[in-house]
């Protein structure tokens, strides 16, 4: 019997394989895979058939689109993801865009439209409206983020979490999968000293590893979503702030235990933040005086040690 996470892989590579020979890669043919779209959506939304012709149309003439490409570098195919259930392909040039989102079931999302240029920003006019479909959300402004030879397309208000991305070491990446969107093939290309941010972005950016210790808690806030699912927030203070390179959208991670435990800096003063630990549903890890965490991703080579769990009380 295959495995839910073996399954979810054949499914997404199908799902790849496809892309590259149905227009992100290729000129558009008439037909199109029904791994494309869903046979019982409505002709007017993003999931129907009729979506996925003008996706492969648009798709061709983006790529025609690309001989003509002087200075817009960031012209391109991109891709985000993890390989598995969640796989972003955004294509763009100055003649539009066209972004799918392909997964263990097959189509998540889809959207495509026109692009403008404003002050170095793209900006996405879109067929459909911006929301959350399945895992990820399409952003409506993005930025070239150069790197070396590597070219990312971040959100706008994403560039705090490139930066963190960069921190922690997930960035450069050595493989096509990651969360920010980077270009076709750049993950073998070198970068060469900093990214290239937008201007007043530079502070996010650490020269070294920043480790803290959490000082004392706050109370816990308890919301729901708009998916009914049970949100637990436990703000914490850590000794850490501004004068080390600490802001607020900022994330440290504990890296001693199995469990993934991450905080997201809300607030910060001189010498301290304030850091917010999240939990969905009631399995809620608690955060404890005396933890250690870190601006670098895990590194769980040798780490025996699970975190105990509980309900909050």
């Amino acid at each position: 019997m295959i495995r839910a996470r073996e399954l979810c892989a054949r499914m997404s590579l199908a799902a790849f394989t496809f892309l590259i020979n149905s227009g992100c890669g290729r000129a558009a043919e008439e037909e199109v895979s029904p791994f494309s779209y869903h046979m019982d959506a409505a002709p007017e939304t993003r999931y129907s058939k009729e979506a996925a012709v003008e996706a492969r149309k648009r798709k061709a003439a983006i790529l025609a689109s690309f001989k003509d490409v002087k200075d817009d570098h960031w012209a391109g195919e991109y891709y985000r993801g993890d390989g598995l259930g969640d796989n972003d392909y955004f294509l763009i040039s100055p003649a539009g865009f066209v972004f799918e989102t392909y997964g263990c079931l097959g189509l998540y999302d889809r959207n495509y439209g026109d692009v403008t240029l404003s002050n170095g920003v793209m900006v996405l006019h879109s067929e459909y409206p911006f929301e959350e479909v399945g895992f990820t959300v399409l952003g409506a402004e993005y930025v070239p983020i150069a790197w070396g030879e590597r070219t990312y397309l971040v959100e706008m208000d994403g560039i705090v979490t490139f930066c963190n991305a960069v921190n922690a070491g997930k960035e450069p990446r050595k493989g096509m999968r990651g969360v920010i969107f980077l270009k076709d093939g750049d993950h073998k290309q070198q970068e060469i000293g900093q990214p290239r941010l937008p201007a007043g972005f530079e502070r996010y950016l650490l020269h070294e590893t920043v480790d803290a210790t959490v000082l004392r808690l706050q109370d816990k806030h308890v919301t729901t979503n708009r998916h009914g699912v049970t949100v637990t927030d436990f703000p914490a203070v850590i000794d850490k702030g501004h004068k080390d390179g600490i802001y607020a959208g900022m994330e440290l991670y504990r890296r001693d235990i199995w469990e993934l435990i991450r905080a997201t800096v809300v607030d910060s003063a001189d010498e301290s933040a304030v850091v917010r630990y999240r939990s969905y549903g009631t399995n809620i890890v608690c955060p404890h005086v005396g933890w250690s965490m870190s601006t670098s991703w895990p590194n769980w080579e040798g780490v025996t040690s699970r975190i105990n769990t509980s309900t909050v009380q």
